[in-house]
């Protein structure tokens, strides 16, 4: 065997074989010092080796564990600790995780390997980790003189044996969470050690002596409880590069760390530092800075030199503006931490050098405001300012674009304001330094010296009118700002006429501006160029006339109750570049609203149903956010991609408008230039792909269709005339069937595959006299395009819908008189107790699916894109209902739901028309679920688990509940309980729809003599079904009064010997959708 070929480094006890081995081994003189250097490759003949001759250190170790062996037996039932064997390329011994109490207690028996294993292969790493050790043998640093590392972490090492100065080759020592109170003097004189970690003992007082051999380079002594270091000179941290002394008591940190030239990270924080540097400092090396958690009121008290420092952590300190203003010598950060220093402005004076500045951490302070100077750090890509007194609804980079865009305008008119000497007339003139002193002084009041960053700050004051004292500059500068948030005003100050022309911005947030004008008579703002209207409970925005903001950049409506924009707005605001339109109630938007120079659009948290693809033609959008809205086109999985992959959706949609134009647009366009006639002859090709078509002629489009009941084919022509609403996964077409000559709507839906859409089946299988019929269907797609197939569903037309009859009401502030209501939502829990006695669950109730004839009084249910037959006992998404109408076990996630979802649902749609505004809004589930506590009370625990066990446990804040008496003032006694029976937090305890059908709030319907407002009888509402006076036979007497019997007997149902279906029959098997 050669010498390289030897036994492993570290062998388990001898057996008996091993012995007996051991024994016949024919013994050999000492090999020379030249035949152990013999290559590994060289063969060497058995009875020519000899064993190793150990040292006097290993042969008393030997000795004694033999000794022990004598009198010491393993006790029965546990299993011997064994050294882990590795190979010997790894030269790493480890006995980590083994718990000994002492590594005396770790029995090794070389004997049997005849060699020392130590000559055999030299050991570089000792790991003896997570243990219980309190003392190392002092044979460590004699007999491993190869060591590099040592790693001794997670014992009860309270010294070192000063042996271990002997191993000159150890690069890093690892004893973190021990027992030490100093550090080792040892450890100072190890020449080669790079990394020293002594985190997590009890250091109390550090000394580094002055040792020109040290060269540490990582030393962590954080997690203890140092007060104090002291440093010889600059010699003993000349190596350092990364210094760890956090969460320590450190008052004050010693002078010669700030000569520490290779320093490349400092770590202070959780400390109790009051001043970061004292006296001039240069680190020429440092990287990062980290000193949060301290009582920091500044960070030098004089100039520093950190020209590498790119990452800066002062959070949680006393910092102040003055206390910052040295890091101007830091002038490459990118990240600046300084949150929760209970700031009020931003330090610009002295992060106004950082130039290379991408994130800014502001958390938790008193600021108020972000100041447009933010906009000149052309790289910030991040501001955190969570926890201060402002409110920021938009996103980051509309904010900091926003930003960029404020200073911007700033710096032009900064530019103006020098360029004329600051002076402005009424006209918009400049005046000439050289005009002489007559002219000068003629005009004197008429000009104003004007500085745009100045800000009049008149928030928070309670304020119902600007009072005109307020806006008197005569012997000082206008602002350009004013700022007039959190007041009670009611519309735009009209004493803000006298200085007009000199404000580039308005902040009105948070006051009680319900209808507010873009074109104010008498009253124009040339050079505005920011509008913030947010948090208003804003109902209307008009614009009729000539423009008040010609120049408006930024407009921002956020959180107010916006239901539409002016057509012509892209018209009265031409320069506007970013409009935010966050969580208000817009359910319809146009591509003429836009102008073409809008670079941010933030329609999120709507009611939109409908995305235009033509707002993929604005060039200049370079942010687009609608997250939130009701359409579902494109899908959320693309929505969540961001602004280039919506716009990318909508370019590529953008082809189908060929498909949506009317055949009286494209003979229009023939009519202007011949070369549209191509377009003209390839569209029978977009349309009818692949679907057989038999051709089409002026108006009139034919298709192939089929029948809704039986699926015979038919040939269906009909007049394509325009869009007249938005469904859930499509548009919604107004057409007149040519055979017929009877109005229709075409529902389009785009086909996704990934969504299981069941509106087709469930619609060919309803008949209800208060849910919308289905006529016909067909599929088609678009040319090249064959993953694009929609189908059309051909639908009986009804021209309104119940949310445009609340939208009436609200609009002209009055009340839906109390027999509409009752009419419309007795019709509504019709259609809802037909479906649900086919086990039909609808998951989308609202005012929006509600549709009605204005003129008839009937309402029809519609839009079952979202419905399911529901199956005890297997899931469903809880993700599903629209906002404002979603039922609390949704809300917590619930997925064994049933169908008094939509029970609740219905429930809100009778509150809405009651109160003219959804009855809990909420922009998120958790702010849904505020404002249903804050009405219904905290659910009980029993309530809870029946909506969702899973949030048993969960506590929420004891709200108590109100009285709806007290809500719905202009209410019934009996619509009141009926509302409370259907907003019952326990799924199981709110009342039926057919039972709801039965409750006194519903008697005026069973009158005879009721009559709606305008004279007219009520619509056929009680013209029952065989199938719906099955679902409660008991009922019967209740639901049909005496004059409505004849009209049921006529078609075949006698009431007093009434046989029902049995309810089985009635429900619909899953299979069949």
């Amino acid at each position: 065997m050669t010498v390289g070929q030897r036994k492993p480094s570290i062998q388990p006890r001898p057996t008996k074989a091993s012995m007996l081995r051991t024994q016949k081994q024919p013994t050999s003189s000492t090999p020379s010092p030249a035949e152990s250097k013999t290559p590994k490759t060289t063969p060497v003949s058995k009875s020519t080796v000899k064993s190793a001759e150990p040292t006097e250190g290993v042969k008393a170790f030997m000795a004694q564990q033999r000794a022990r062996l004598a009198v010491v037996k393993q006790p029965k039932g546990l299993r011997e600790e064994e050294p882990q064997v590795v190979p010997k390329s790894s030269k790493v011994m480890t006995g980590a995780q083994r718990y000994h109490v002492d590594p005396n207690s770790v029995v090794v028996d070389f004997s049997s390997s005849g060699d020392a294993w130590y000559d055999v292969e030299e050991l570089t790493k000792f790991i003896a980790g997570d243990n219980q050790i309190t003392e190392i043998d002092e044979r460590l640093g004699k007999e491993f003189a190869a060591l590099k590392q040592i790693d001794f972490r997670v014992n009860k090492l309270k010294s070192l044996p000063d042996t271990i100065e002997l191993l000159q080759n150890l690069t890093s020592v690892l004893l973190p969470y021990n027992e030490f109170e100093d550090v080792p003097s040892v450890l100072f004189k190890l020449k080669s050690l790079k990394e020293l970690d002594m985190s997590h003992n009890h250091l109390h007082q550090i000394s580094l002596p002055d040792t020109p051999e040290s060269s540490i380079e990582h030393l962590d002594l954080s997690h203890n409880t140092i007060k104090d270091i002291h440093i010889s000179n600059d010699t003993a941290v000349k190596s350092l590069v990364k210094l760890n002394l956090s969460h320590n008591k450190i008052e004050q940190l010693p002078e010669a760390i700030l000569h520490a030239t290779k320093l490349q990270e400092l770590q202070v924080g959780q400390n109790r530092l009051r001043v970061l540097f004292k006296g001039e400092i240069m680190l020429p090396s440092l990287v990062r800075l980290y000193a949060s958690d301290n009582q920091l009121t500044q960070i030098s008290t004089s100039s520093i030199d950190l020209p590498k420092l790119v990452e800066v952590s002062l959070g949680n300190n006393r910092m102040t503006e003055e206390g910052m203003i040295h890091l101007r010598g830091a002038p490459n950060v990118l990240t600046l931490d300084i949150s929760s220093n209970k700031l009020q402005d931003i330090p610009l004076a002295a992060i106004v050098c950082l130039t290379h500045l991408q994130r800014l951490d502001i958390r938790a302070n008193d600021i108020h405001q972000l100041p447009c100077e933010l906009g000149q750090f052309e790289e910030l890509k991040t501001i955190h300012l969570e926890g201060n007194p402002m409110r920021v609804t938009s996103s980051m980079t509309h904010l900091i674009e926003s930003l960029r865009s404020k200073f911007k305008s700033q710096q032009q008119e900064s530019k103006v304001n020098e360029q004329t000497d600051g002076s402005i007339d009424d006209d918009g003139t400049t005046f000439d330094k050289d005009k002489n002193e007559k002219d000068m002084n003629d005009t004197q009041s008429q000009k104003q010296k004007v500085d745009i960053a100045k800000k009049l700050i008149m928030s928070n004051k309670q304020l119902k009118e600007l009072p005109e004292e307020d806006l008197d500059f005569s012997n000082q500068t206008i602002p350009g700002t004013v700022l007039l948030d959190h007041n009670l005003l009611s519309t735009i100050p009209s004493s803000l006429g006298c200085i007009s022309e000199f404000l580039v911005k308005i902040d009105l947030d948070y006051n009680c501006i319900e209808q507010f004008s873009l074109t104010i008579e008498g009253m124009v703002f040339p050079n505005l160029k920011s509008l913030k209207l947010s948090q208003n409970r804003m109902k209307q925005l008009t614009a009729t006339g000539e423009s008040s903001f010609p120049h408006l950049e930024e407009l921002v409506l956020n959180n107010n109750l916006l239901t539409s924009l002016p057509e012509n707005m892209a018209s009265i605001l031409p320069e506007l570049k970013t409009l935010s339109i966050s969580s208000n109630k817009l359910d319809n938007i146009s591509i003429d609203m836009f102008g073409k120079k809008l670079e941010i659009l933030n329609l999120s948290n709507n009611d939109i149903g409908y995305l235009p693809p033509e707002l993929s033609t604005i060039t200049t959008l370079k942010e687009l956010a609608v997250f939130g809205n009701r359409f579902r086109v494109p899908r959320p999985a693309i929505v969540d991609q961001g602004t280039r992959a919506v716009l990318e959706f909508l370019r590529h949609r953008s082809v189908a408008l060929i498909d949506n134009k009317t055949f009286e647009d494209i003979h229009f366009l023939t009519n202007i230039n011949s070369g549209y006639k191509v377009l003209f002859l390839s569209l029978s090709c977009v349309l009818l792909q692949p679907m057989p078509t038999i051709g089409h002629h002026d108006k009139t489009i034919k298709v192939i269709a089929k029948e809704a009941r039986t699926g015979k084919q038919f040939r269906l022509e009909y007049t394509n005339k325009k869009i007249t609403g938005n469904g859930s996964f499509g548009v919604v077409y107004q057409t007149r069937l040519i055979e017929t000559n009877e109005e229709a709507a075409i529902k389009k839906v785009l086909q996704d595959r990934r969504f299981k859409n069941r509106e087709l089946q469930i619609m060919r299988l309803v008949d209800h006299p208060n849910v919308c019929q289905l006529k016909s269907y067909f599929y088609n797609q678009v040319e090249n395009k064959e993953d694009e197939v929609y189908l059309n569903l051909v639908m009986e037309y009804v021209p309104d819908t119940l949310y445009k009859a609340t939208r009436y009401y609200a609009k002209a502030k009055q009340h839906m008189p109390m027999i509409l209501v009752q009419v419309y939502m007795y019709q509504v829990l019709r259609s809802l107790a037909y479906i649900h006695s086919l086990g039909i669950c609808h998951r989308d109730i609202k005012p929006q699916n509600i549709l009605l004839n204005p003129a008839t009084g009937i309402c029809k249910m519609c839009d079952f894109g979202s419905a399911k037959i529901l199956v005890p006992g297997e899931p469903n998404v809880s993700y599903i209902c629209s906002r404002y109408y979603r039922a609390p076990e949704l809300i917590f996630g619930a997925t064994n739901y049933t169908l008094s979802i939509d029970t609740w649902s219905t429930g809100c749609v009778m509150a809405e028309l009651i109160l003219g505004q959804p009855f809990f809004p909420g922009e998120s589930g958790i702010d849904q679920l505020v404002e249903i506590i804050k009405i219904l009370g905290t659910p009980s625990k029993q309530e809870i688990a029946a909506m969702n066990a899973s949030y048993v446990e969960h506590r929420f804040p004891q709200i108590k509940r109100q009285a709806l008496s007290k809500i719905f003032t202009t209410a019934t006694v009996e619509a009141v309980d009926l509302l409370t029976r259907m907003l019952q937090y326990h799924p199981q305890q709110r009342i039926t729809p057919i039972e709801a059908l039965c409750h006194p709030f519903f008697d005026p319907i069973r009158d005879p003599n009721t009559r709606l407002p305008d004279g007219k009888s009520l619509p056929p509402v009680l013209n029952f079904t065989r199938e719906e006076l099955s679902i409660r036979p008991d009922l019967i007497r209740r639901l049909v009064p005496p004059h409505a019997e004849p009209e049921l007997l006529s078609r075949g149902i006698d009431i007093h010997n009434f046989e029902p279906i049995p309810l089985e029959q009635l429900k619909i098997s899953p299979s069949a959708i």
